[in-house]
C-alpha cells in the first residue's frame, strides 16, 4: 500500500517570499533523551505551536497536543539558536503529513557562506565549511549550479542573522496531520499505524530548513538557486551529485564526500531532499514501514551544518537509530510538485 502526496510552491509577489507546501508521508520515530549536556547556552531555540480548531475539537486533542509538544521539546533541548519559530498544527483527511513553509528572499552563495562561517560552533561546522569553496566575489556561483543563489526557509535565515522576517503575520510553517492513521502517542503500539511523533519530527525538519531544490522537478535544474542541503550532496569523494536521475548515487556528506552519513532518495516519486530507506529507519526517510520508530539522528547533523547551533558544541554524537519494530505496508514519503500561483 503506497501513499503519494504532492506539494505546491509559489511566489508571493507582495512579500517576495516563496511558499512551499511540502506534503510528506512519514513513518515512526522514538523519543530522544538528551542527557548530561554540558556547555548549555544562555538561550535556546523556541518553537511556538498554535493548534487549529480541527485539533482542539478532536476528542483526542490532549494526546495529540502532548505528542506535538514532546517532539518540539526535542528540538528546543538540542539546539541553542536563540530564535522563535512559529508553527501552526492542523488536521487533514488524507495521507499522513504536510507542511507549508515560507521561504526567505533568495540570497547569494557568498552571503550564505559568510553567515555560516560567522555562526560556526561545532567540529561538524568546521568540516562542512572546509568542503565549500570560498566565494571570491559577492556574486560567486554556488558550487552546485551555475547560479549565485541560495534558497532557505525563514527560520534558517533568522538562525544565520539574515532576512527571515515573515511580513505576512502568518506562522513560519503550517503542519497538517492525518491523525486517523497514526498512533497518537508512543504508548500506543498498533503496528498497522504510523507514529504521530515521527510525522511531526519530519515536518518540523522541513520547516526549519531541510529539503532540496530538486524536489518537484522531472529534469535537473542547471541554472537555478539551490537549497543549503544541496551543497552537501555527493556521489563520491570530491564529486558532487545534483540530479533527478533514479540511477544516480547521492548521499549526504559534510567532509567533501569522504564520509557517507546517509543516502539521499533518488526515486522521483518521493522527495530528493529526503533520505533513502536503508537497514535502519530514519525520521527523514522517503520510504518507511508502518509500525516502526526512528530518532532524528542525521537530520540533527544536517540542521547543525546548515546553520543551527547545538547546545553541545564540538563533535556531536548521533542519537542511536532504532531499527524496524514491525513489518507493515511500505509507505512513500512525499513528492513535491511545483506550480506558479
Amino acid at each position: 500500500m503506497f501513499t503519494r502526496l504532492g506539494s505546491v510552491e509559489f511566489l508571493d509577489t507582495s512579500m517576495h517570499m516563496r511558499l512551499r507546501a511540502v506534503r510528506s508521508v512519514v513513518g515512526v520515530a522514538a523519543a530522544i533523551g538528551i542527557l548530561g549536556m554540558a556547555g548549555v547556552a544562555s538561550a535556546n531555540l523556541v518553537i511556538t505551536p498554535t493548534f487549529g480548531s480541527s485539533i482542539t475539537n478532536d476528542p483526542n486533542a490532549a494526546t495529540i497536543e502532548s505528542t506535538i509538544n514532546t517532539a518540539i521539546g526535542t528540538y528546543e533541548a538540542y539546539f541553542a539558536t536563540p530564535i522563535n519559530v512559529s508553527i501552526k498544527f492542523k488536521e487533514m483527511g488524507s495521507g499522513l503529513g504536510m507542511s507549508e513553509t515560507y521561504y526567505a528572499p533568495p540570497i547569494t552563495y557568498s552571503q550564505y557562506y559568510h553567515a555560516l562561517a560567522t555562526h560556526a560552533t561545532t567540529t561538524n561546522d568546521a568540516m562542512a565549511l572546509a568542503s565549500l569553496p570560498v566565494p571570491l566575489t559577492a556574486n560567486s556561483n554556488n558550487p552546485v549550479t551555475a547560479s549565485s543563489g541560495i534558497n532557505m526557509t525563514l527560520p534558517l535565515a533568522r538562525a544565520l542573522g539574515l532576512n527571515g522576517t515573515n511580513f505576512s503575520g502568518s506562522p513560519d510553517g503550517t503542519v497538517l496531520l492525518n491523525t486517523s492513521t497514526m498512533n497518537l502517542s508512543r504508548a500506543s503500539t498498533n503496528s498497522s499505524k504510523y507514529d504521530l511523533q515521527t510525522v511531526v519530527y519530519h515536518e518540523i525538519n522541513e520547516v526549519l530548513g531541510l529539503g532540496s531544490s530538486l524536489d518537484g522537478n522531472t529534469t535537473t535544474p542547471t541554472t537555478s538557486p539551490v537549497n543549503p542541503e544541496d551543497l552537501f550532496r555527493y556521489s563520491a569523494a570530491n564529486t558532487r551529485s545534483y540530479t533527478v536521475s533514479s540511477t544516480a548515487t547521492s548521499y549526504f556528506s559534510i567532509n567533501s564526500g569522504v564520509t557517507n552519513l546517509s543516502n539521499f532518495n533518488q526515486n522521483p516519486s518521493a522527495d530528493f531532499g529526503d533520505w533513502a530507506t536503508g537497514a535502519h529507519t530514519q525520521v527523514q526517510d522517503a520510504f518507511l514501514f508502518n509500525g516502526t520508530q526512528a530518532n532524528p539522528s542525521v537530520s540533527f547533523t544536517a540542521l547543525d551544518v546548515l546553520g543551527y547551533t547545538p547546545v553541545v558544541t564540538g563533535a556531536i554524537p548521533e542519537p542511536a537509530t532504532l531499527g524496524l519494530l514491525g513489518v507493515g505496508a511500505l509507505c512513500l514519503l512525499g513528492r513535491r510538485r511545483r506550480r506558479a500561483a
